[in-house]
């Protein structure tokens, strides 16, 4: 059986079997292995991309789980420590106010009957 080291909310790690995590661990489990894998990429092709593009990376987890997992993205960009310098983040679920502070901007594309439209959290549509 596979296993990892998890954190716990203590601070301390305990050896968890790949067939206990929830759906918000395998979440952030994937996105842990995305964006090291995209760097080792660039590395061993010699490539360089400052666009890395998210799609679905906040599903199951919670609304406290999104907004660490944007804070986690925004730090990223923000110190350096991945070489894209852009994320584009994909969500199909309604994105609450609470993620504006996270992104630095925040489009949503709406569908009404059978038109779609972009417009920002601020409701200017373009």
């Amino acid at each position: 059986d596979r296993a990892l080291l998890c954190r716990l909310a203590d601070g301390s790690f305990a050896q968890r079997s790949l067939h206990q995590l929830s759906g918000g661990q395998w979440r952030r489990l994937s996105l842990a292995l995305t964006l090291a894998l995209s760097e080792a990429a660039m590395d061993r092709t010699l490539t360089s991309s400052n666009l890395l593009v998210l799609d679905e990376v906040m599903q199951h987890l919670d609304s406290a789980g999104c907004l660490r997992v944007a804070k986690l993205l925004d730090t990223l960009v923000r110190r350096k420590v991945t070489s894209c310098s852009t994320l584009l983040v994909i969500l199909q679920t309604s994105v609450g106010e609470e993620f504006a502070d996270a992104f630095d901007q925040v489009d949503v594309v709406c569908k009404r009957g059978d038109s779609s439209f972009v417009e920002t959290l601020a409701g200017v549509r373009y």
